[in-house]
C-alpha cells in the first residue's frame, strides 16, 4: 500500500491571506460587483443591490472560487494565487477588487454551452426532436420556459424545462415539463445518458421499491442530459435534527434503503471503478493543504486518513465484490411518493463496494444533525433522532440486501470516510467556520465504533 504524503506544509502567503480577506465579505465586495455589472450594461449606475456569498471553493495556495448573489444576479469570481496565477492569466468580463476575474452568469468559461440553454428560443428548437412527432413535423413547441435550479460552476446545472407544443395534425395544445442538466464536458454528459438509459431499462419499479428517471434525450452541443420528471418528496425535507424527525421521515430512511439494495442488486456494470485507495490519497493531499491555513485541524485532518488507511487494509476493502454504486447517497437524491422511492442523479456514479453507498449515507445523516445543531454532535445526542435514523438505514439496507458478516463494520468505516470528505468540503467553503472540525471529530467517532466492530 502507498504511504500517503502528509509532509507538514508552508503556511498560505500574507497576500492570499488579504485577498482572501476582503473576497469573503460580502459587505465590501457589494460595491465593486455593482459597479462592474453598471460597466457591463447589466445594471443602472445607481443601483446598490444586495451581495450575498452562495457558495465557496478554496484551494489553500492555489485557486478560490466564489458564487455570489448580487441582488438577483449571480456573479462568479475566481482567485488564483502562486503558480495557478501565472497558469491561468487574468481573463474573465471585469476584474473587480481585490484582482480577480468575474463572469455574469449564465457566462460560465468551463460551461460554454450555459448560455445557450438559458435561451428559451433555442432550446425550444433544440428540444422539438425529443417529443413525439418532433422529428417528423407533426409537434412543434411554440415555448420554452427555462429556470435554472442548481448550479455548481464550472461542473453541472441542473434547468426545469417548461414546454407547450402544438400538435399540428388536430391543432391541440399540450404541456409538460422536463429536465435538463448541463455539463462541462460532452463526454461527461455522454457517459451520464448513457448510463441512465442502461438504468431505466433493466429496472423494473412494478416489481421492487426504487424508480429512476427516464431520459428523453442527449443535446451534444451544450451538452445537456433530459429526463423525465420524477414525482416525490425530497427526503431531506422530511428529516429535522433538532427535533423528533418527521414520521415521514423515518419511514422514508427506511424505504430508502430498500431502495438502495435495489440498486446494488441490479445486474448492471459501470466503466468507472471508483477507488477508495485513490481518494484516501487525495485526502491526504487537502489535510496538507487545510494545515496551510489551519495548521491544527489540517494535522487532525492528516492524522485521521492515515487511521482510515491502516483500517482499509485490515478490512481488505479494495479486494469486495463491487457492485454498481450511485457515489453521492444522500437524502436529497431520494423522493418517497407512497411506496416507491425516486433516486436523482447519477454522476458519480461507479463499480464499488455497496458499504460505500450506506456509509455515505449514514455520513450525511450525521452531517444534518451537527448541521442543524452545531453544539450537538457527539456531546448530546440531537434528541437520539439522526442517530436512530443511521441505525434504522444500517438495519434496512442489512434486512433488504444479502450482506456478509462484516458488512456493518465496512459501512461505519465508509462513514467516517466519507465523514473526513465532507469536513474537507466545509472547509474548502468556509475555511473559518467550525463545521469541519466537527465532523472530523465525528468520523473519529466512527472509526473507533468500526474497528471495535459495532454501529456508529
Amino acid at each position: 500500500m502507498r504511504v500517503l504524503d502528509v509532509t507538514a506544509p508552508v503556511s498560505v502567503a500574507d497576500q492570499e491571506r488579504k485577498q482572501l480577506e476582503l473576497a469573503l465579505r460580502a459587505s465590501a465586495m457589494a460595491g465593486p460587483l455593482a459597479a462592474a455589472l453598471h460597466r457591463a450594461g447589466l445594471a443602472p449606475a445607481n443601483s446598490r443591490p444586495a451581495c450575498h456569498i452562495l457558495d465557496v471553493k478554496y484551494v489553500p495556495g492555489e485557486t478560490c472560487q466564489i458564487l455570489y448573489a448580487l441582488g438577483e444576479r449571480l456573479v462568479l469570481a475566481a482567485l488564483a494565487f502562486g503558480t495557478a496565477r501565472e497558469r491561468t492569466g487574468e481573463t474573465g468580463d471585469w476584474i473587480a477588487p481585490p484582482g480577480m476575474p468575474i463572469f455574469f452568469f449564465p457566462a460560465d468559461p468551463a460551461m460554454p454551452g450555459l448560455v445557450t440553454a438559458l435561451r428559451p428560443e433555442k432550446m425550444a428548437a433544440a428540444l422539438t426532436s425529443l417529443l413525439p412527432g418532433g422529428r417528423e413535423g407533426k409537434t412543434r413547441l411554440t415555448r420554452c420556459r427555462v429556470t435554472p435550479l442548481r448550479y455548481r460552476p464550472g461542473r453541472r446545472c441542473t434547468l426545469r424545462l417548461e414546454l407547450w407544443a402544438l400538435h399540428t395534425g388536430i391543432g391541440v395544445m399540450s404541456s409538460r415539463t422536463m429536465f435538463g442538466k448541463v455539463y462541462h464536458s460532452k463526454e461527461k454528459a455522454l457517459s451520464v445518458f448513457e448510463q441512465m438509459q442502461m438504468l431505466s431499462d433493466v429496472n423494473s419499479p412494478r416489481t421492487g421499491r426504487l424508480v429512476v428517471a427516464r431520459v428523453a434525450g442527449f443535446l451534444p452541443d451544450l451538452p445537456m442530459v433530459v429526463q423525465e420528471p420524477l414525482r416525490g418528496v425530497p427526503l431531506d425535507l422530511l428529516l429535522d435534527g433538532r427535533t423528533r424527525a418527521d414520521p415521514r421521515g423515518q419511514s422514508g430512511v427506511v424505504m430508502a434503503a430498500s431502495a438502495l439494495a435495489d440498486l446494488h442488486g441490479l445486474d448492471v456494470r459501470h466503466p468507472r471503478v471508483r477507488s477508495v485507495g485513490d481518494e484516501l490519497r487525495r485526502m491526504a493531499h487537502r489535510s496538507r493543504s487545510a494545515a496551510a491555513v489551519d495548521p491544527e485541524l489540517g494535522a487532525r485532518m492528516a492524522d485521521l486518513a492515515r487511521a482510515l488507511s491502516r483500517r482499509l487494509e485490515q478490512l481488505s476493502l479494495e479486494s469486495r465484490e463491487q457492485r454498481m454504486v450511485h457515489a453521492d447517497c444522500k437524502p436529497s437524491q431520494f423522493l418517497i411518493d407512497g411506496t416507491k422511492v425516486g433516486l436523482l442523479d447519477f454522476d458519480h456514479a461507479g463499480m464499488a463496494d455497496p458499504a460505500l453507498d450506506v456509509g455515505t449515507f449514514m455520513a450525511s445523516l450525521t452531517q444534518l444533525g451537527c448541521l442543524q445543531s452545531p453544539k450537538a454532535c457527539r456531546s448530546t445526542n440531537i434528541d437520539g433522532s439522526m442517530r436512530d435514523l443511521e441505525r434504522s438505514f444500517l438495519d434496512s439496507y442489512c434486512h433488504s440486501a444479502d450482506v456478509d458478516a462484516d458488512f456493518r463494520q465496512r459501512a461505519v468505516w465508509y462513514q467516517a470516510f466519507a465523514l473526513l470528505r465532507k469536513a474537507q468540503r466545509a472547509f474548502a467553503r468556509s475555511f473559518r467556520s467550525g463545521v469541519p472540525g466537527r465532523l472530523v471529530d465525528e468520523a473519529r467517532h466512527c472509526l473507533l465504533s468500526a474497528e471495535a466492530g459495532g454501529s456508529s
